[in-house]
C-alpha cells in the first residue's frame, strides 16, 4: 500500500475511535455496564490512544525529506519543542494532572469541575492544542510523513475544538459563553497596549 495512504488511513482509524470514546454517551454506557471499574476510564482511554498513536507513527517509515534544518539552527527547533512540551505540562497542571492521566482518586469522584480561564487558559480557549501544532511545526525534520501528519493533526485539533465547546457550554453556560467572547479559540491575539494617562 501507499505509504501516505496508510498514514491517512490509519490516522482516520485513530481520531474516529479516540472520538468515539470520548463522547459522553459512549462514557455513560461503559460506566454503566462497569460501573466499578469505570474509575480507570480515563486512564485506558490515555493508554489506547498513546498505543494507537504509535500505531499511526509507525506507518510509511521511508517518507521523503522536505528539508533538514542544520547545525546549531536544528538545535534552536528542538529548544522551541522543549519549551512547548514544558508549557504543556503546565496547563495540565492547571485542570488537574490527575485527572487529565486518569488517575484521580475516588474520593474526588464526584467533585465539580471548575472552568479554568486563567494562565495559558487566559491566552487560547485550546492551548494544549495550539501547543502540539507549535511543536509538530518546528521539528527540524521535515518529511512528507511528518507535512501530511500535521496537517491532518491540525484539522482534528479544529474539530475537536469545536465538539469541545459544545460540551463546555452545556457544562457551564454563560460564563463559558463569555469566557468564549473574551479569549480566542487557538491563535493568541496580539494584546493591546495599555493607554497612558
Amino acid at each position: 500500500m501507499n505509504g501516505a495512504v496508510d498514514l491517512v488511513i490509519r490516522f482516520l482509524l485513530f481520531a474516529m475511535l479516540h472520538s468515539i470514546a470520548a463522547l459522553p454517551g459512549v462514557q455513560q454506557r461503559i460506566g454503566n455496564m462497569f460501573p466499578r471499574g469505570f474509575r480507570f476510564y480515563r486512564a485506558a482511554y490515555n493508554l489506547a490512544a498513546l498505543v494507537t498513536f504509535g500505531w499511526v507513527m509507525a506507518a510509511w517509515p521511508l517518507s521523503p525529506v522536505i528539508y533538514l534544518v542544520p547545525g546549531s539552527a536544528s538545535l534552536a527547533f528542538h529548544a522551541v519543542q522543549a519549551f512547548t512540551l514544558l508549557q504543556m505540562i503546565r496547563c495540565i497542571s492547571r485542570t488537574g494532572m490527575a485527572d487529565f492521566l486518569g488517575i484521580r482518586h475516588p474520593s474526588r469522584e464526584d467533585a465539580a469541575h471548575e472552568l479554568v480561564t486563567t494562565g495559558c487558559y487566559g491566552t487560547v480557549r485550546h492551548p494544549l492544542y495550539t501547543l502540539a501544532m507549535v511543536f509538530c511545526l518546528f521539528n527540524p525534520l521535515m518529511t512528507v510523513k511528518w507535512l501530511l501528519f500535521t496537517l491532518m493533526a491540525g484539522g482534528y485539533f479544529v474539530m475537536g475544538a469545536v465538539v469541545e465547546e459544545r460540551r463546555l457550554e452545556r457544562e457551564f453556560g454563560d460564563a463559558y459563553r463569555s469566557y468564549r467572547r473574551q479569549v480566542p479559540m487557538l491563535i493568541p491575539r496580539r494584546r493591546k497596549p495599555v493607554a497612558k494617562e
